[in-house]
């Protein structure tokens, strides 16, 4: 007789994860067919890198706004989907909900009493009724993907608390690394995960020498992910500070008057009264990491969504960790034991206040976590006007935005860099005829106080000519620069 194989996987691990791809795939088939502005600008960096554009390269590792991560997984997946006839996009936002409310339901298993399992469920629900907006659960969008690996890290770091085995901090270390991938607010909410996942697990181990080297296993995989960016950079941009310096350029023509406004000091509020309830589950209850991980989520990525959108930048990832640390709090306050009953019942009364406080913050929110399509010249119009009068002319575009709205595969009309370097701009000229597009000044498209783009819209330059103004403020420049060996001046110099 031959021996029996055995399987890596038991069978109910292959039929709870058959059951999984069934809910990724029911997911998928509900979800709405319109995908976000975020996930189509993801889009277009896939498609241009897999065309070899350089603006793709450069657009994969220079922006904070559009993670890498989220460009790098739909690469992975747009070549062999297209096969089978099925949208990267989708399927990817479709399994990484399904990875959430796994994470989800297998926390619930372990730590809340039976009667509870439908809890999740119930909370999304409860979700779906505060926000009125289908957009959040209902559209592709990067930010799932955020939402999945913070979830991987909250749901091992939960399990570390319980039985501190090494392979859950192992695989929370590599969550934690993985979000330094998916844009600047998900870099601040590791760093500050990071310092107080070391915080609680110093307190739990108590004794030194068990605590030495797990700061370097937690930080390992957080340093690296953090320092590839710089790295990636360094060697596509010239410039290892190059994704920082468009944050700072934005950061001069903030917007204060934005956290003024009452729907934003709503929600500011709200989310205030979920780190009220966390302070009080962590000091008296035995859930205390999980809490205190959400403390820093509660905390940070309320902020970070004002000061995006006074900044005018894309908030990445922040809506839908914001939706999934809110799920996640009153998951782990449900089967959180308290100490005492005066904490249970303070703790009780935070949280009613916070659902209330839902109720009447979120209905006044007119799609608040939608980014505006930005207004733009058609791309035939511009094409028209092009091969009308010089029909060898490229379109010189600058930025992410801009690239990605006018994408160009085989880069016969436009061609896209996110860098400005006005000689090389000026040299170019010299070779090829070209034109420059610049979208209007007001913070959407570009910073506001760009040194270079903000002054060609102002004053222009005495090599470019002014031929073409569209309404809205957009302004298409020839460059007037005659190619080498072709102006008729030449022979008078």
């Amino acid at each position: 007789m031959p021996a029996k194989v055995k399987l890596f996987f038991s069978r109910r691990q292959m039929l709870e994860a058959a059951f999984w791809l069934l809910v990724a795939l029911l997911l998928y088939l509900f979800m709405l067919s319109a995908d976000s502005l975020a996930m189509r600008r993801h889009l277009a960096i896939a498609e241009a890198l897999l065309s070899g554009q350089l603006w793709g390269r450069q657009a994969l590792v220079g922006s904070l706004e559009y993670a890498p991560l989220p460009s790098l997984l739909l690469l992975v997946f747009a070549a062999p989907l297209q096969l089978l006839n099925l949208s990267a996009s989708k399927l990817l936002c479709a399994l990484a909900q399904a990875y959430c409310l796994n994470r989800m339901f297998k926390l619930q298993r372990l730590f809340g009493k039976s009667w509870q399992t439908p809890l999740p469920l119930l909370l999304i629900a409860l979700l779906l009724f505060c926000w009125k907006d289908p957009f959040l659960f209902g559209t592709a969008d990067p930010g799932w993907i955020s939402a999945a690996v913070y979830a991987g890290f909250f749901y091992h770091m939960c399990l570390w608390q319980h039985d501190q085995e090494l392979r859950h901090l192992v695989a929370g270390a590599l969550f934690l690394g993985l979000l330094c991938l998916c844009g600047a607010s998900a870099i601040l909410l590791a760093a500050l995960s990071y310092v107080i996942a070391l915080a609680e697990i110093r307190k739990k181990l108590g004794e030194p020498e068990k605590f030495a080297g797990l700061p370097t296993v937690l930080g390992m995989p957080l340093l690296y992910c953090f320092a590839l960016l710089f790295i990636w950079n360094w060697l596509i941009m010239n410039d290892p500070l190059f994704l920082l310096r468009d944050f700072w350029l934005r950061a001069g023509s903030m917007n204060l008057a934005l956290f003024k406004q009452g729907a934003m000091s709503q929600l500011l509020f709200f989310y205030l009264l979920g780190l009220l309830v966390l302070l009080i589950a962590a000091q008296f209850s035995d859930q205390s990491m999980g809490t205190r991980l959400l403390q820093a989520a509660f905390l940070l990525l309320p902020l970070c969504f004002m000061a995006c959108r006074a900044l005018q930048v894309h908030p990445a990832g922040v809506a839908t960790l914001s939706g999934m640390a809110l799920l996640l709090l009153f998951l782990v306050f449900s089967y959180s034991n308290f100490n005492t009953r005066i904490s249970e019942n303070l703790a009780w009364c935070a949280a009613l206040a916070l659902m209330f406080c839902g109720f009447c913050v979120f209905p006044n929110l007119t799609k608040p976590f939608q980014d505006p399509e930005p207004a733009s010249v058609p791309a035939e119009l511009l094409c028209q006007h092009i091969d009308r009068f010089w029909p060898d002319s490229r379109i010189m575009l600058y930025g992410l935005p801009l690239a990605s709205t006018y994408p160009d595969r085989p880069e016969k009309r436009f061609l896209a860099r996110l860098d400005f370097h006005e000689q090389m701009l000026h040299e170019q000229a010299k070779d090829e005829q070209m034109h420059l597009l610049i979208p209007p000044n007001n913070g959407e498209l570009y910073p506001k106080k760009h040194p270079v783009l903000a002054d060609i819209h102002r004053r222009g330059r005495d090599w470019l000519l002014l031929e073409k103004q569209y309404p809205g403020g957009w302004q298409l420049w020839r460059c007037v620069t005659a190619p080498s060996g072709e102006s008729k001046l030449d022979h008078l110099r």
